[in-house]
């Protein structure tokens, strides 16, 4: 699939973004970054991290410490793609499981970078189709409470 950027979408991302989203059973991914390639014409996957088997149970302190590593490899320099596995718990103590689309675009970022991948995020968004969205410019805003609330706030 292209984009208005005419980047392509790797098949590998759409694969591990299925096995992501409908795989639970076993060790599978807290969350998966997906980056361009050197010459700036795909998107491939970048790194993931594998978590155990969460099955119905939710721990919210485990997933907000998968979040705060997310948070860490994210340079200030290099946009990012990014899927999130949020389980966390609604204030009534319901269970809110949803897939977070996260645009990491640090205003830090060399210009063109930041334009090529500006132009190639509602592509790949629309590919994934995530529960919820989020852009991000900097650190400060990487943050899993106010991401959180939109998780349990969103139908």
């Amino acid at each position: 699939m292209g984009s208005k950027s005419g980047v392509e979408i790797g098949s590998g991302v759409i694969d591990l973004y299925q096995k992501f989203k409908l795989d639970k059973s076993e060790t599978h991914e807290a969350w998966i970054v997906f980056a361009m390639t050197e010459n700036n014409t795909k998107v491939e996957v970048d790194t993931s991290l594998p978590a155990p088997a969460a099955g119905k149970e939710v721990d919210e302190s485990l997933n907000k410490a998968h979040f705060e590593q997310l948070k860490e490899a994210m340079t200030e320099d290099k946009p990012r793609y990014i899927v999130f596995d949020f389980r966390c718990f609604r204030e009534d103590n319901s269970i809110a499981e949803k897939t977070g689309y996260i645009f990491w675009c640090p205003d830090s970022a060399p210009t063109r970078a930041r334009m090529v991948y500006a132009s190639t995020n509602d592509a790949l968004k629309k590919k994934l189709s995530c529960n919820v969205d989020f852009q991000v410019n900097d650190k400060g805003d990487f943050d899993y409470e106010e991401m959180k609330h939109k998780v349990i706030t969103k139908k």
